[in-house]
């Protein structure tokens, strides 16, 4: 048995470097001495480049693709092709792993000779993301009787493998090519091929899905990668404080998921069909999404929107906060949809939107209410800061305009929020709220 084997580590990129460097960092702070780093840019066009370089860590290579492929797998077929260690784990540019990820799972792969291993991984969900203390937490990556289960979605990040069952598998496959994400797809293939893949019941990566935070990359918001880093690295017990959120917010959910009959029915009938797909060699999750994105790339492709495209509106033109449509306006710091209208949750909140310049709007216009009297700030990104003082509960608000930009980003502040709890202690709402969204303008 090789005491510190070499391990390689393979993150595909694109134009996220104020997030990367968490994952760069956690790495570099892994207890494990003997790893390689394979950074690999899908055309990067923005400080990646230079942030790796600013780190003089000749154990970190980086190398950027000539042209963007939209995806994940070109950049870590690129990297299986450099790849010098034993073994092989992947982490995505928006994850990270705890101290003890790489070391933990090398052991386990040494003592129970499996060819491929994966951890459950802790998922902040997209509410109250900028106080941990109330975002739920769950456990994500964990299938039932610990066995891998095509059901159960297993996040790249949690992956350990040795490097010839990477050969053996085979390279990914890009996403026009499946009506599931490649991810899903090889890890599939691997278990029809019959390689040999085991659950490691250890929790040691953190993982922020930009899929599920519209404008992600559009806003550059890093403050919940900077909370939860800190609280792994930095504080005191932060790793026992994050397990201990992990089964408050399962405790919580558990007393909500009761299940009517109809939807007993229609669990044990999806179940049916999923095993009958997975039986018949095809992915469980490949019918439901042939339906619902109508082919291949499909899935991969509605989440680069969510993500990357700038939505537009028009001179005129509302948009109504309570609509689920607009979701892909909202960036951080806003619930969901409420029939016509949001809440801010925490003090700060974005919206991110482009215009045609040609239209030469003059003035924004924000129908809302804070969630009690007060002053709220709205900082237009590159034409200042306006504000507003509310004395008489909702109202239009009236921004000017300049011209120039044609993309705007909104930015509301509030210097005060509220618990409904606090207020009525039959309530079941737990969210930190600011300022009510109904509607926005531009005129």
């Amino acid at each position: 048995m090789l005491l510190h084997p070499l391990v390689t580590i393979i993150t595909a990129e694109y134009n996220r470097a104020n997030i990367l460097r968490y994952a760069i960092e956690s790495v570099r702070k892994q207890t494990y001495p003997n790893w390689h780093y394979l950074i690999v840019g899908d055309c990067c066009t923005d400080r990646t480049s230079e942030l790796i370089a600013t780190l003089d860590d000749p154990r970190i290579e980086f190398f950027n693709l000539e042209s963007n492929s939209g995806g994940q797998s070109a950049p870590h077929n690129f990297a299986l092709s450099k790849v010098r260690g034993d073994y092989i784990f992947y982490l995505n540019q928006d994850d990270f792993y705890f101290p003890d990820h790489v070391a933990s799972c090398v052991v386990f792969l040494q003592q129970s000779q499996a060819a491929m291993i994966w951890c459950p991984v802790a998922l902040p969900l997209p509410e109250n993301r900028h106080n941990w203390e109330m975002q739920p937490i769950i456990l994500d990556g964990v299938s039932k009787n610990a066995c891998f289960d095509a059901d159960t979605f297993i996040i790249a990040s949690s992956w350990a493998m040795r490097a010839d069952t990477a050969a053996r598998i085979g390279p990914w496959k890009s996403a026009e090519e499946t009506l599931i994400s490649p991810s899903q797809e090889l890890l599939f293939r691997a278990a029809q091929s019959g390689i040999d893949i085991r659950f490691r019941p250890h929790v040691s990566v953190l993982c922020i899905h930009a899929g599920g935070r519209p404008l992600a990359y559009l806003d550059e918001d890093e403050a919940e990668h900077k909370m939860y880093f800190d609280l792994i690295y930095e504080r005191e017990n932060g790793v026992q404080n994050l397990m201990q959120r992990i089964a408050l917010t399962q405790a919580q959910r558990e007393v909500v998921s009761e299940k009517s009959a109809m939807g007993l029915l229609k669990y044990y009938c999806g179940t049916i069909v999923r095993r009958l797909l997975s039986a018949s060699g095809y992915h469980p999750a490949s019918l439901t999404n042939y339906f619902k994105y109508r082919k291949d790339g499909g899935l991969v492709s509605w989440h680069r929107k969510q993500v990357l495209e700038v939505p537009c509106l028009r001179l005129g033109e509302k948009l109504l906060a309570g609509k689920l449509a607009n979701n892909r306006f909202f960036g951080i710091g806003w619930s969901g949809a409420e029939k016509t209208f949001r809440w801010t949750v925490g003090k700060e909140a974005k919206i991110v939107f482009c215009h045609n310049t040609v239209e030469s709007p003059t003035r924004l216009i924000i129908r809302g209410r804070p969630i009690t009297n007060q002053s709220v700030q709205f900082q237009i990104q590159g034409q200042g800061t306006f504000r507003h003082t509310y004395t008489d509960g909702e109202e239009s608000v009236e921004i000017p305009l300049a011209v120039n930009n044609e993309k705007l980003i909104i930015t509301l502040i509030v210097n005060n929020t509220v618990v409904p709890v606090s207020l009525n202690p039959s309530s079941a709402d737990n969210r930190e709220l600011g300022f009510k969204l109904v509607e926005l303008e531009i005129r």
